[in-house]
């Protein structure tokens, strides 16, 4: 599957009201979901590992001031995401 459009949420609620209603697909943590998928208001697959794939994104903006404590938390990610 090759995703070309996608949407984020800050709200499991939301994300779980969307694909109730039909509006796509989601990737969530199965505790999440373990209710629905139980009473079969929803269905689900198992992504096994080493088939999922979630991407990170670290972003500011480009003209602000940055703290030195911001700074170095971007240095730290970009340090350890190539492990992620």
């Amino acid at each position: 599957m090759n995703v070309t459009e996608s949407l984020e949420f800050q709200s499991i609620e939301a994300i779980k009201q969307c694909v109730k209603s039909g509006l796509g697909i989601s990737l969530v943590p199965y505790f999440s979901v373990k209710e629905e998928l139980e009473s079969m208001k929803l269905k689900g697959e198992i992504i096994p590992q080493h088939h999922s794939s979630i991407s990170t994104y670290l972003t500011y903006h480009k003209d602000k001031w940055l703290s030195p404590s911001i700074v170095r938390m971007i240095e730290l990610i970009q340090n350890h995401a190539e492990n992620w």
